[in-house]
């Protein structure tokens, strides 16, 4: 259970001037429910970022493009790295998530603050967002038991996991499928599409960000409220995120007239966004801003055929 926010643009932006001010402290005080640690990862491009028209992508080169520290991570026009900073503890009044809010532009940012779910501790190595082979991923949801759905992973890339978080094995079993060949798109709609048949009631929400994508996950249809967790963190009603008891798992997004892509969970004022269709992956293409919503009854399709 956590909140995520996201953007892609096409020139380094903070997530203040996406969002506005407000919003953006709104979305930091959120950390009084989302408690148990912070994340997040982003673009650096040395502050330069070309901005191209389009051009035909396959999305099975973005794992290779990139080595296991995402330190030389490239597009066709500049180096670009994936970085990282995150917390343990509660980015609520925290100095370097105010920063990170308002400081420190990116042509994509990830953010993720964290509820702990299933009485998983606080760590560095349960605290999303998780990086590797230069691929970021945060998830909001719960997706118990583990078990399972580890057969989902294949055994080279088991020694990776560190934590105990089903969030990591969920994109261990999305780094399977690019292992196997899968493009990125691919991979990521036929793994929820997958988890889904044996979570049918889960949140599957997540954000996926590289050097080439950023990916935004709204699987959480038949979610509800999660109201018994929410009241076991003692923060009264008054005080709980806008929409915590209405639409918690609702994630939605902003398309600018210069492509800038925004996409939030729940808890902003933001009802003039539209929302991500259900059950559906929204693809964007960091070169072009190109938007792509694939259904996961795409991935149903394609494997019945």
């Amino acid at each position: 259970m956590c909140r995520l926010l996201a953007y892609a643009a096409p020139r380094p932006v903070t997530a203040q001037e996406v969002l506005g001010r407000d919003q953006s402290a709104v979305f930091q005080d959120m950390a009084l429910l989302h408690r148990d640690g912070w994340g997040t990862v982003w673009l650096d491009a040395g502050g330069v970022h070309e901005h191209r028209d389009p051009q035909p992508h396959d999305a099975g080169d973005d794992a290779a493009a990139a080595d296991d520290d995402a330190d030389d991570s490239r597009t066709a026009s500049a180096p670009v790295r994936l970085r990282r900073q995150a917390s343990d503890r509660s980015g609520l009044g925290d100095a370097e998530l105010t920063a990170a809010l308002a400081d420190d532009p990116a042509t994509a940012r990830l953010l993720h603050l964290r509820l702990a779910t299933d009485g998983m501790v606080c760590s560095p190595q349960n605290t999303h967002p998780f990086v590797i082979d230069g691929l970021a991923f945060a998830h909001n949801g719960s997706l118990t038991p583990v078990e399972r759905f580890e057969d989902l992973v294949a055994p080279e890339l088991r020694g990776d996991i560190e934590g105990e978080t089903d969030s990591e094995r969920f994109f261990a079993a999305i780094r399977t499928r690019l292992l196997a060949g899968d493009g990125l798109r691919e991979a990521v709609v036929a793994t929820v599409a997958e988890l889904r048949s044996r979570f049918p009631r889960a949140s599957l929400n997540a954000i996926l960000l590289t050097p080439t994508h950023l990916v935004a996950v709204h699987a959480s249809e038949s979610s509800g409220i999660p109201r018994v967790e929410l009241a076991a963190t003692g923060v009264p009603e008054a005080d709980l995120p806008f929409e915590s008891l209405s639409a918690y798992y609702l994630m939605r997004y902003r398309r600018d007239a210069d492509g800038t892509t925004v996409f939030a969970s729940s808890g902003l004022d933001v009802a003039d966004w539209e929302p991500v269709p259900p059950e559906s992956v929204a693809v964007v293409d960091l070169a072009t801003l190109d938007l792509d919503v694939v259904p996961l009854s795409a991935a149903v399709g394609a494997e019945a055929k």
